[in-house]
């Protein structure tokens, strides 16, 4: 499911739900990542103060204040970073598309992003807080979902922890559950408003969003990165190999590597001949297929993904719809009816 998230300040932004990818161009400047073609990829100077050990830390957010500021230099330093975050994000775009250029695919619809960097990455998820009406609303909003959102993840990484020190070391399968477990903690915690801390503002709901999207942001790097190196020794993971559960896992973690749609595109290439041979599930190649082809050519074939539009969810264009139903009867989904019917009640 695709949502668009409007931020203010420099950036429009776009989530896609169940998934971390935020793909934000630069506002400042005729809204294209293109227009800044001189700016450097390295990070900016006056974000040096909040290097710490080598790590871009966010600390206090100080530099998310300049975004709301009147001052002239202040107001300065944040054009920058969102030029600098935006020529990133175009860089990534170029990549992308050579990548999927090389698959022989057309590279109109191809993204970039930049949340393969730490402090560009926070950058790009500043959006859910640049919208608010000033800087006290968004340090309000900040101070009451911090300690419960870092806990959360704190929560998260122990039961990581926990899950591989009572399995099998270098266990291929564990990893698979492990990895996929610890991401759909995460989405729950940013999809599903009743898993947000209840006490949580309006306000506050946003600033908890924007710190679960990140740390999701920096997980689906690296479970994108493992799976690809898995996936080069041994091949897609079949059910007859490590079983249901983890070849189900190892389409999770595929269906998110959203800022790698090459190897989207390689996974799904692989798990097609695998269908016949029930070593991977239809319905798990349908939503992949949807995923990454859907969003390449702009259409969909088994009507799987969702956008949000006026604040209700509907399915993403669909080729073929007269005959969408034998599609998705083939693959094991339910009717199209009844998969618009699950969100008849749900706003976004």
């Amino acid at each position: 499911m695709r949502i668009a998230v409007r931020g203010g300040r420099g950036f429009d932004c776009f989530a896609i739900a169940g998934s971390i990818m935020l793909s934000c161009s630069s506002l400042a400047n005729s809204a294209s990542a293109a227009t800044a073609p001189s700016v450097s990829e390295e990070m900016p100077a006056a974000l040096a103060p909040f290097v710490v050990d080598g790590r871009f830390r966010p600390g206090s957010f100080e530099w998310l204040r300049w975004s709301f500021s009147a001052d002239p230099k202040e107001k300065a330093r944040w054009k920058q970073l969102v030029a600098w975050a935006a020529a990133k994000a175009e860089a990534r775009k170029k990549a992308v598309a050579s990548d999927l250029t090389a698959l022989g695919v057309d590279t109109a619809r191809a993204r970039g992003d930049c949340f393969d960097d730490e402090a560009c990455g926070w950058i790009m998820v500043s959006g859910f807080l640049t919208g608010l009406p000033s800087w006290t609303a968004a340090e309000k909003a900040l101070l009451e979902a911090r300690p419960a959102a870092e806990g959360y993840i704190l929560a998260v990484e122990a039961m990581e922890r926990q899950a591989r020190e009572e399995t099998t070391a270098g266990s291929a399968v564990h990893e698979l559950l492990t990895r996929t477990r610890a991401e759909q903690m995460l989405r729950a915690a940013m999809m599903d408003r009743q898993a947000m801390p209840p006490q949580l503002s309006a306000e506050g709901k946003r600033a908890w969003q924007m710190f679960i999207w990140r740390e999701i942001a920096r997980r689906d790097n690296d479970n994108t990165r493992w799976l690809k190196g898995k996936v080069a020794k041994d091949g897609w993971p079949r059910r007859s190999v490590v079983g249901a559960e983890a070849a189900h896992a190892a389409w999770l973690l595929a269906q998110h590597a959203d800022r790698d749609p090459a190897f989207q595109l390689q996974a799904l290439r692989l798990m097609e001949p695998l269908v016949a041979a029930n070593e991977v599930t239809p319905k798990d190649y349908a939503y992949l297929y949807d995923r990454v082809v859907g969003e390449l050519r702009g259409r969909q074939r088994y009507g799987t993904q969702m956008i949000c539009t006026g604040g209700k969810f509907a399915p993403q264009p669909i080729e073929d719809p007269a005959n969408l139903d034998k599609r998705r009867l083939a693959v094991g989904l339910s009717a199209m009816r009844e998969q618009v019917s699950k969100y008849a009640d749900r706003t976004c």
